[in-house]
């Protein structure tokens, strides 16, 4: 028996320590969630009401500075306390929303292409193409697209690693090291353009809550094919413009790159293998037959029932069943080993934030807790008077400003009752400020709490400094509305 001397027992683990005001955050946080509600009503909120603004707000600040995953336990507790509705129906409300079981089934499917090493095989067979060599500025732009692309297809932060362990082996091909412009440019263009790619897709994770909640909030659909046209126009659109400002605006030097052999990073495999090409089909038809059932027309059959009675979280669980049950040869071995994908795909902290994010914002609306006369009101002066354009300029800078302060989920599901009041009386295209509003809570860059690629970003003082990835991350900012801005005002006047 082979000697397990590196085995250490999970109850022996050694893991970080809670971060310096971490339970004074908490029980700030617990506060709001149970306390806020005692606080007497400010009109035309109602007793219950304050308590459900409360159960929102609190969770909202403890995502910001705590985490997701206990903060998401408590608020279904308080939403089940409350008096809006029983423990039982807060559950069913959150872990029973058909967002969760979309989630879930999106974590497997698109799982196992990173498991099985699909999508790390075609970032590398992009990034090694000949054309690349001597002309760096390409080969940059080109290793930007390909995490965009394969983001586009699988949002996972670990894909964050892979591209920066690439990334690393260049530097110490070509002598790149820490301080230099072109190693916090590149490293940092990398997780934009992950963030980018999975913006782009709006039927995956938080997201689709947050589309769901919109939906539910304005009355509206939301079409995914218009949304990714609009949000991969805005993505390939900041990623160009970042890589010329590398050269134009920071002054980066290429030099190093231009003797350097792309193809030094292809996968040591020249094809793909049986099982990663059945895996990479699979995902492929799920997205081909969800973007289908968006662009035919509302009134047909197919439309019908891909969106309405199967949906995007059925077209996903049907993707599942067939990697579970598609042999891998003639001795029927399966195809996945589902118990390992699983564990190794599921990101149960995010499954816990969106079911108990769509809870609560559903409580949030409804007719008894009053708020939505409340956002009216105090909101109103912002609003009135501003045509179509004006409220998506609004919505627009209040969804950067926000998700660049605290979660992106917690500020996007907060803005969309303050928004929606408003489309009708000012005319606002509903459809393009949805888009807008779910697009941009998604660049959550500048501060360290405002999304896990931020916290990554801030984390790796091993090869940046901490003032040049300020600058470099409000400019990237800065770059990502201008590109936004006219694009979703062109949108406005075409959808």
């Amino acid at each position: 028996m082979a000697e397990m001397t590196n085995f250490v027992h999970p109850a022996q683990q050694e893991y970080k320590p809670f971060k310096p005001g971490y339970f004074i955050n908490s029980i700030i946080g617990l506060a709001l969630i149970f306390g806020f509600g005692f606080l007497p009503a400010i009109e035309p909120l109602t007793p219950l009401g304050m308590k459900l603004l409360g159960i929102f707000l609190g969770m909202v600040y403890l995502f910001t500075v705590c985490d997701v995953t206990w903060p998401s336990i408590a608020a279904i507790i308080a939403l089940g306390l409350s008096g809006y509705c029983t423990i039982n129906e807060a559950i069913a409300a959150s872990m029973g929303h058909p967002v969760v079981f979309q989630s879930i089934m999106a974590y497997l499917v698109t799982g196992a292409m990173q498991y099985y090493g699909v999508a790390e095989f075609v970032a590398r067979w992009i990034i090694s193409r000949k054309c690349f060599r001597g002309r760096p500025m390409v080969f940059t732009y080109a290793y930007f697209l390909a995490f965009t692309f394969v983001c586009i297809i699988i949002n996972s932060v670990a894909m964050i690693f892979l591209g920066w362990t690439i990334l690393y082996g260049v530097y110490r091909m070509t002598g790149y090291k820490r301080g230099d412009k072109y190693v916090t440019l590149s490293l940092i263009g990398l997780v934009l353009s992950f963030m980018m790619g999975g913006a782009v897709v709006p039927f995956r994770s938080w997201q689709y809550s947050l589309v769901m909640q919109y939906g539910e909030a304005a009355g509206i659909e939301i079409n995914f094919a218009v949304f990714m046209a609009v949000g991969a126009i805005i993505t390939f659109g900041t990623i160009t413009l970042y890589t010329l400002a590398m050269k134009y605006v920071f002054k980066t030097d290429f030099s190093k790159l231009r003797d350097f052999d792309p193809q030094s990073l292809k996968s040591e495999y020249a094809h793909m293998n049986k099982r990663q090409t059945i895996v990479l089909v699979v995902n492929a038809v799920v997205i081909g037959v969800i973007l289908l059932a968006s662009i035919v027309p509302s009134s047909s059959f197919i439309y019908e029932f891909f969106n309405n009675t199967l949906s995007t979280a059925g077209i996903y669980g049907i993707g599942a069943i067939a990697l579970c049950l598609i042999p891998l040869n003639k001795k029927r071995q399966p195809l996945i080993e589902f118990f390992d994908v699983a564990a190794f795909s599921m990101r149960w902290e995010v499954i816990l934030m969106v079911g108990a994010t769509m809870a609560v914002a559903s409580a949030v609306i409804s007719e008894q807790s009053g708020l939505l006369a409340f956002a009216s009101t105090a909101l109103g002066p912002l609003f009135v008077g501003k045509g179509p354009i004006g409220v998506l300029l609004i919505v627009i800078l209040l969804s950067a400003l926000l998700t660049n302060i605290g979660s992106n989920i917690g500020f996007g599901a907060l803005l969309i009752p303050m928004v929606t009041p408003f489309l009708a009386p000012t005319g606002a295209n509903p459809v393009v400020v949805g888009i807008a509003l779910i697009y941009v809570v998604n660049m959550g860059l500048i501060l360290p709490g405002a999304s896990a690629p931020a916290a990554i970003i801030h984390s790796n003082t091993e090869w940046m400094d901490s003032k040049e990835i300020y600058k470099v991350l409000c400019f990237s900012m800065a770059l990502t509305l201008l590109v936004a801005i006219p694009t979703l005002v062109v949108a406005n006047a075409i959808v």
